[in-house]
């Protein structure tokens, strides 16, 4: 496991951290929506915008 899971993993233990992580849940989707697009059409930042 990467060092960033392993801490955000300890980090997800205290509650009032786990409470507004989720809360980011519906910003993390859309920010991994456009890297994946990127990655499938291949292209840069600059080209996706």
């Amino acid at each position: 496991m990467s060092d960033f899971k392993n801490y955000l993993n300890k980090q997800l233990r205290d509650e009032e951290f786990r409470k507004e992580y989720e809360k980011l849940a519906p910003e993390f989707s859309i920010i991994q929506a456009v890297i994946d697009a990127r990655k499938t059409g291949n292209l840069t930042q600059k080209e996706f915008l």
